[in-house]
This record gives structure tokens, C-alpha cells and sequence, in this order.
């Protein structure tokens, strides 16, 4: 260890300097791939995040969806009950005239 420090020390300035730029390079690479790394997790996060509102909003969808449904079922069901009754009222009246 000694011995390279000493040969860091007797080399010339540019090279101890091209030394220390080669040291920031790699650590500086190192810091750009960790932020990559870091920079797909968050797209992949959100890309999931992004996936589950759309589903969600595609339940809130189909729930409403289904109770129009059966709104409209009710509504029908009604409607069919006061057709029926108005149906039997004409029939009254129609045999009451035939008398």
C-alpha cells in the first residue's frame, strides 16, 4: 500500500490528475446508472399506479352502470303493473258496455 503511495505521489501532476478525473468518472457513472435504475423503478410505479385508477374508474363505471339497470327494471316493472291494471279497466268497461 505504502509503495503505491508512494508511486501516486513521485508520478507528475497530470497524471495524478488524470487519475483523480478517471476516479469521478466511474463514480460519477455509478451515480448516473443508480438514478437509471431508480428513474425505471418510479415509471414502472407509476405505470402500475396509472393501471389500477383505470381499473378502478372501470368498477366505478360498471357499478353505476349496473344500477341503472336496475333502476330502469324497476321502472319497467312498474310501468308494466300500471298497463296490466289499465288493461283490466278497459276490459271491464268494454264487457260492461257489451251488456
Amino acid at each position: 500500500m505504502k509503495l503505491l503511495l508512494d508511486m501516486y505521489k513521485s508520478a507528475p501532476k497530470e497524471q495524478r490528475d488524470k487519475v483523480q478525473l478517471m476516479a469521478a468518472e466511474r463514480k460519477s457513472k455509478a451515480e448516473l446508472e443508480e438514478l437509471r435504475a431508480r428513474w425505471r423503478e418510479l415509471e414502472e410505479r407509476e405505470r402500475r399506479e396509472s393501471k389500477k385508477l383505470a381499473d378502478e374508474e372501470a368498477l366505478r363505471r360498471l357499478r353505476h352502470s349496473e344500477e341503472q339497470i336496475e333502476h330502469l327494471q324497476r321502472r319497467l316493472a312498474a310501468t308494466k303493473q300500471v298497463t296490466n291494471h289499465l288493461i283490466r279497466l278497459i276490459r271491464r268497461w268494454l264487457v260492461s258496455l257489451s251488456c
